[in-house]
């Protein structure tokens, strides 16, 4: 590829032999779009036609999650035009504006719901050009710049029928398309291997973690250095194995810019799950030097974990951690010479003790994991050689995971990249 920035209409990424300045066409020149019917729930039916729902167009394929179903033969009569092809993309025009996926042979016939906008190519040489299109940076500002509504922003066929885009010959438009195909499918070959691997971890998880009081023997044992068999399973109470608490109150008047950080709700969330903070908060090192000698602070091992809002979101603080918490909110489990905080940490995430949080949550006025619903939370657990056994096998599929999730980012940005210069 080569770099051209001569002129307005020449993007900056091109492949080598294609020349001059690309032509401006009005969107109903390049492409047939309408947005599907209003149509009420009391014509929703049990089975039949499916009616994709704005949940269906989270990937690049459509999808039946969340969908209805109308009487086919009242699609007939009424909505027939609306039926979806092969090759038709589904644009969402309200809540995440934008969201592009492509109809497959699993959802031709489908009709798509009102806030779904289908499009299909007429002065485009093939489909594949139409959907790097509508993904590109072009189309996405254009629509957001269009859209109204305060809250709820919203753009519809009237604002698309004041869209203007610059298209090069159909030649370039197949390389163009041709190219960042390719990308998409390696990007859908990452995310793919990505949701298997959460598929088998998830199964894996089922199966060393007993899931109701009534099993206490796992499907999957681990054994000793020698391997020979380890001591049956043991149900306790965690607040029997280990010290449950919170921090001591930190007033907002204390709160600070700069210094040691600060962690509320959301941040121990965005820790567990890895996002950087917003609006990050601190507390100063005096203050912090004071809370840590008289109360203590957070050490390596210790296990966060929300009680508001997301409940039971865990975050294991590291080795290089220097930070306080907001009481009440976020719990401090410490360390346990009993209890290996790596197991602990994935044992929060079994519907076993997921379930008990969840459950001691909706007994308060305010959902709420409490001090006392921590202490009386079960656990199953091995003798700490199994735990640790557990602990390493399952860290060592999440590190797989992560290294595939960082790939699956990386191709995004690369492919993102590419739609900003290759499109003007």
């Amino acid at each position: 590829m080569t770099a051209d920035t001569k002129t307005r209409k020449v993007p900056k990424l091109r492949f080598p032999g294609f020349n001059g300045e690309w032509e401006e066409e009005m969107l109903p020149n390049i492409a047939d779009f309408q947005e599907g019917p209003g149509i009420l729930a009391k014509d929703f039916h049990d089975d039949g036609v499916p009616l994709i729902r704005l949940s269906g167009l989270s990937g690049q394929s459509v999808t039946l999650e969340g969908c209805n179903y109308l009487d086919p033969s009242k699609v007939d009569e009424k909505w027939s035009h609306f039926r979806l092809k092969t090759g038709d993309m589904l644009v969402t025009t309200s809540g995440t504006l934008g969201n592009v996926s492509e109809v497959d042979s699993d959802t031709v016939g489908s009709v798509a719901y009102t806030g779904i906008i289908r499009f299909r190519p007429t002065n485009i040489s093939e489909k594949k050009y139409l959907k790097q299109l509508l993904t590109s940076p072009v189309f996405q500002r254009q629509a957001k710049i269009m859209s109204t509504g305060a809250v709820l922003h919203h753009f519809g066929p009237t604002h698309l029928k004041r869209m203007k885009f610059a298209l090069p010959t159909k030649d370039e438009q197949e390389k163009i398309a041709g190219f960042l195909s390719t990308v998409d499918d390696k990007v859908s070959a990452i995310d793919k291997k990505v949701e298997l691997l959460k598929k088998y971890k998830k199964g894996i998880m089922q199966k060393i973690f007993p899931s109701t009081s009534s099993v206490q023997t796992p499907e999957i044992r681990f054994k000793d250095d020698n391997g020979k068999p380890l001591p049956a399973w043991q149900e306790k109470k965690l607040g029997g194995v280990m010290e449950i608490g919170s921090s001591k109150r930190v007033l907002q008047k204390d709160w600070q810019q700069s210094g040691v950080p600060f962690y509320r709700t959301r941040e121990i969330i965005n820790l567990a799950q890895g996002k950087p903070f917003r609006t990050p908060i601190f507390i100063s090192e005096n203050l912090y030097d004071e809370l840590s000698k008289k109360y203590g602070t957070p050490k390596p091992g210790d296990m966060l974990v929300t009680g508001v809002g997301s409940i039971g979101s865990a975050y294991l603080v590291d080795n290089d951690d220097k930070f306080y918490f907001k009481d009440g909110n976020v719990l401090w489990f410490r360390k346990s010479e009993k209890l290996d905080p790596k197991f602990l940490f994935q044992a929060l995430q079994t519907r076993f003790i997921q379930k008990q949080m969840a459950d001691n949550a909706s007994i308060t006025t305010v959902a709420t994991y409490t001090i006392d619903g921590a202490k009386n939370t079960k656990v199953k657990m091995p003798v700490l050689e199994e735990q640790q056994k557990i602990a390493d096998f399952l860290k060592s599929l999440d590190a797989k995971i992560e290294l595939e999730e960082k790939k699956l980012e990386q191709a995004k940005k690369f492919k993102k990249s590419l739609l900003q210069q290759m499109f003007i």
